[in-house]
C-alpha cells in the first residue's frame, strides 16, 4: 500500500518533531509541490521553525541525488527532499520564468529580522544550515513542508 503524501516520518530527532513524507501540494515525495508566497507560508504552524530546520543539518546525514537530497536520521529513516524553483520578480521582472536551484530551501514559520533569522532555510551539507531573512521576503514563491 502506497504511502499518504503527508504521512509523519520520525526522523528520530531529540525534538521529536515528525516531517512529513513529500512537500506540500506534491504527488510523490519527488515533486516540488505548490510554490507559496512568503505571505501564504508564514505564520502556518504547520509548516517547521527554524529551530526545527537546523535540527535536519545538525543531526542527519545528507546524500545527493541528481533531482535532490535524501535526510536520513539518526534512526535510519529517511525523507527525500526534490530540488526546486523559485519564483522572484526582483530577479525577473513580473512576467519572467522560474529559476531552479539545487539545494533544498524551505519557508520556515518563523522569522525574526532584529536578531537576524531568516523566513526561508536552506540545508546544503550536513552539519551547514543557511538562512535568509526579508521582511517582504522579495515576492518569492517557493515549497513549504509540513512537521507534525
Amino acid at each position: 500500500k502506497e504511502p499518504s503524501k503527508y504521512n509523519a516520518v520520525d526522523l528520530g530527532l531529540p525534538s521529536g518533531t515528525l516531517w512529513a513524507c513529500c512537500n506540500i501540494g506534491a504527488d510523490s515525495p519527488e515533486d516540488e509541490g505548490e510554490l507559496f508566497s512568503y505571505e501564504i507560508a508564514y505564520g502556518n504552524s504547520s509548516i517547521p521553525t527554524l529551530t526545527q530546520g537546523n535540527e535536519l543539518a545538525l543531526y542527519c546525514q545528507i546524500k545527493e541525488k541528481t533531482n535532490g537530497k535524501i535526510v536520513e536520521g539518526p534512526n535510519g529513516n529517511m525523507i527525500f527532499f526534490p530540488y526546486h524553483r523559485v519564483w522572484n520578480p526582483e530577479w525577473y521582472g513580473d512576467d519572467a520564468g522560474y529559476q531552479n536551484y539545487e539545494s533544498i530551501g524551505l519557508w520556515s514559520s518563523t522569522c525574526d529580522v532584529m536578531n537576524e533569522k531568516g523566513n526561508w532555510f536552506y540545508i546544503i551539507v550536513p552539519g551547514e544550515f543557511n538562512y535568509n531573512c526579508k521582511t517582504n521576503a522579495n515576492g518569492q514563491h517557493r515549497p513549504a513542508r509540513k512537521i507534525m
